[in-house]
């Protein structure tokens, strides 16, 4: 006699559960986005310390189809899945993440291996997905990036499809707890204005400072 479904085995479950993550892993390359770009632990954990960079693709781009591309589902509990489960209800599980991470904002884009290139490396197969340029809409600097790092993305950017990529440098807010980006000409004239109030500042410094003066003993 088969099982009910709400009888069904928890253990079984557990390892259908197990089996059908071997299987994602397998078989589906997985990219992950998010869009909360503001975030400051975002920042923190994704982007070595607000030193990284971000950058924004078009979603409507034919690379985000509406058939691999999808937001993952925040909940209190776990999905189940039951033996003979519905590929929409595997889906569920998949793209479903505890309440905890809802701040990520994260989106999906799962694609199958065999519409991926494989490339070797050592005893393992990695899948890599071309980028196509066109869906690059802007790259966003850390408020924390080296300036040589800085520099150097800069440069390659303007050398990018023509320069034509917005560039923007994340900075704090200055009465909140949250990141703002700017655009990167406005940011480094801001730069530079501060840098010229920071030498006049130490300038007059200097000038006030009282003078020791050396004596022979």
């Amino acid at each position: 006699m088969q099982p009910q479904r709400d009888e069904f085995n928890p253990i079984l479950a557990q390892l259908l559960v197990k089996g059908m993550q071997q299987k994602f892993s397998d078989d589906l390359g997985v990219i992950c986005f998010s869009a909360n770009l503001n975030s400051l632990l975002m920042w923190s954990h994704y982007a070595d310390g607000h030193r990284g960079f971000v950058v924004e693709f078009d979603p409507k781009h034919s690379m985000f189809s509406p058939n691999d591309f999808d937001h993952v589902r925040y909940v209190q509990e776990r999905p189940s899945v039951h033996e003979g489960g519905t590929p929409a209800e595997f889906k569920v599980l998949v793209m479903a993440k505890s309440k905890q991470w809802e701040d990520e904002a994260e989106w999906r884009l799962m694609i199958p291996n065999n519409r991926l290139q494989p490339v070797p490396e050592g005893k393992q197969t990695h899948y890599y997905l071309p980028l196509p340029e066109d869906a690059v809409k802007a790259v966003f600097l850390g408020c924390a990036m080296e300036p040589e790092l800085r520099r150097a993305i800069v440069a390659s950017l303007r050398r990018y499809r023509h320069g034509d990529i917005p560039l923007f440098v994340m900075v704090q807010a200055q009465n909140a707890y949250r990141l703002e980006a700017k655009s990167f000409d406005e940011w480094e004239k801001q730069e530079a204005a501060s840098q010229d109030l920071r030498a006049d500042f130490e300038a007059k410094c200097a000038a006030y400072l009282p003078r020791t003066e050396s004596s022979s003993p």
